[in-house]
C-alpha cells in the first residue's frame, strides 16, 4: 500500500547556480545536530539523485562515530546514481545536502551513506543556539558606564549570545552598543572575556523569574583560546538538549 505524503511536505531545492557559501556549515557538532533533529523529527526529506526522478523518505539513523547515516524511502526504489541531493524543511529552516558516492549499503527501502562534509542552512541566523538552563552556572558580568552589571545567560551559539537582565540594567542598553570587556563565565569550560555588540533587545515575561530584558548579542572577536572554551560548553549544551530529545532553541 502506498503512503501519500501531501505535496507541502515535499522541499526543493535552492536555485543551481547560487551562492550559498555564507550559509554552509562544517562544523562536525552542528551538523550532527542538524542530522539528528531530522531523524529524530521523522521530517520528511526529499532526495534528488542525478538524473533520476525525486524521492521522499526521513533519515532513520545517524551514527557520527562512525560517519554514517540511513536514508528510508516511503516505497521501494533502484539504486539511485550520485550525487545524492537531501532538502528538508524543519522548523522553518531549510537544509540541504550533498553526498557525491554512491550508498554504501542499499535495501529496497534504505540507503547507507557518508555524512557530507558540509550542509546548507538557509534561516535567519547563521549558527545553531542552544538554550543554558537556569540551573547552570552560565552568567556573563560586564561594566555599563560606571555600573558593574551582571546577567544571566538565556543561550549561547558560536556567533554570539542571549543574557537576561534586569529592567534597570536593561533600560542601559540599546541596539549597537558595544559591551567591552565582557567576562562570560562558562560553567565547567571556566571563564571567557570577550567584546560585544548590541543586536537587539526586548522585553520578556518569565514565570519564574519575573520582568526581564532579553539582550541579544554577536561576538566582536573570539581569540582561538575563548572559541574553544566556548565549543566545548556548546558540545556540552548540544549533548544536554539530544538526551531530552530537542532541536536547538526555537524562540524567536
Amino acid at each position: 500500500m502506498s503512503v501519500v505524503i501531501p505535496e507541502t511536505s515535499v522541499s526543493e531545492p535552492v536555485q543551481s547556480g547560487a551562492d550559498l557559501s555564507a550559509y554552509e556549515v562544517s562544523d562536525p557538532l552542528e551538523i550532527e545536530v542538524a542530522l539528528r533533529a531530522l531523524a529524530d523529527s521523522k521530517c520528511i526529506v526529499t532526495l534528488y539523485p542525478a538524473g533520476g526522478e525525486r524521492v521522499l523518505g526521513w533519515l532513520a539513523a545517524v551514527d557520527m562515530s562512525t560517519g554514517r547515516f540511513v536514508f528510508e524511502t516511503v516505497e521501494p526504489i533502484a539504486p539511485p546514481a550520485a550525487p545524492l541531493l537531501f532538502v528538508a524543511t524543519l522548523h522553518g529552516v531549510k537544509l540541504q545536502f550533498t553526498c557525491d558516492s554512491a550508498p554504501e549499503g542499499i535495501a529496497a527501502t534504505w540507503l547507507g551513506l557518508k555524512v557530507p562534509p558540509f550542509i546548507i542552512r538557509l534561516q535567519r541566523r547563521r549558527y545553531s543556539r542552544f538554550e543554558a538552563p537556569l540551573g547552570l552556572p552560565f552568567r556573563a558580568q560586564f561594566m555599563l558606564g560606571a555600573r558593574l552589571c551582571e546577567a544571566g545567560v538565556d543561550n549561547l551559539a558560536l556567533g554570539g549570545v542571549g543574557l537576561r537582565l534586569a529592567p534597570l540594567d536593561g533600560k542601559l542598553v540599546y541596539v549597537g552598543r558595544n559591551l567591552r570587556s565582557v567576562r562570560l563565565a562558562l560553567g565547567h569550560d571556566g571563564d571567557i572575556v570577550v567584546d560585544m555588540n548590541v543586536c537587539s533587545v526586548r522585553q520578556w515575561n518569565s514565570y519564574l523569574l519575573g520582568r526581564l530584558v532579553l539582550v541579544g548579542c554577536r561576538f566582536e572577536a573570539l581569540v582561538p583560546e575563548a572559541e574553544d572554551s566556548l565549543r566545548h560548553a556548546l558540545d556540552r549544551l548540544a549533548q544536554r538538549s539530544m538526551r531530552a530529545g530537542g532541536p536547538p532553541s526555537k524562540r524567536p
